[in-house]
C-alpha cells in the first residue's frame, strides 16, 4: 500500500510540474487551472505529501522500536508541516498576483487548496 501511495504521489507531482511548466511557457502571467490543477490549487505539493505519507506507510512493517516510530512520525510530520507552510506562502503570493482576477477568484472558490477533504477541515 505504501509503495502505491508513493508512486501515486510521484506521478501526481511530476505531471503537475510538467503541466505547470508547459502552461507557464505559453502564458507566464496566467494562473494554471487545467489538467490536475483543476482538482487542486497545489497539485504538485499534494503529490509530494502523498509521496512522503506513502514512504511512512511502506516503512511501518519494519518499525520495531519506539525510536523508529518517533523518528518516522516526526520526520513525516515535519515534511508535511513544511509543505503546508509552503502552500500558505504560495497562496498569499498568488492572491497578491491574481487576486483581482475574477476567474482566479472563481477558481479558488471551486478548487481546494490541496485535497477536497482538506477544504472541510
Amino acid at each position: 500500500a505504501g509503495l502505491g501511495v508513493m508512486w501515486l504521489g510521484l506521478i501526481l507531482e511530476s505531471v503537475a510540474d510538467s503541466q505547470k511548466m508547459a502552461a507557464k511557457a505559453l502564458s507566464p502571467d496566467t494562473f494554471v487551472s487545467n489538467g490536475v490543477w483543476k482538482f487542486s490549487r497545489h497539485a504538485n505539493y499534494l503529490g509530494e505529501i502523498l509521496f512522503y505519507v506513502g514512504n511512512f506507510v511502506a516503512g511501518i512493517a519494519v518499525f520495531q522500536k519506539p525510536s523508529h516510530w518517533i523518528l518516522a512520525v516526526g520526520g513525516t510530520a515535519g515534511i508535511i508541516n513544511t509543505m503546508l507552510s509552503a502552500t500558505k506562502r504560495l497562496e498569499a503570493r498568488q492572491q497578491e498576483q491574481y487576486g483581482n482576477d475574477a476567474a482566479y477568484k472563481t477558481y479558488c472558490d471551486k478548487t481546494p487548496s490541496l485535497l477536497w477533504a482538506a477544504s472541510y477541515v
